[in-house]
């Protein structure tokens, strides 16, 4: 039993609206997460292929990042 079977039998009526709301909310989900996880592989071959200087190397390790 879901709440809006249960909501639709006792009158609610806005049941189609809040379908369709849903379905749009999908589609923006979906677009949002293809675009982040793109983004995310772009960031992580960027990281790959970045090329640092052997002075800032140093200063990198000096401060703990490398």
């Amino acid at each position: 039993c879901r709440l809006g079977d249960l909501s639709k039998e006792v009158g609610w009526k806005q049941s189609d609206v809040v379908d369709r709301l849903e379905t749009q909310r999908k589609v923006k989900s979906e677009a949002f997460y293809k675009k982040k996880t793109a983004s995310k592989k772009e960031w992580g071959q960027a990281m790959k292929n970045a090329k640092v200087s052997a002075e800032d190397q140093k200063i990198l390790e000096a401060a703990g990042y490398a």
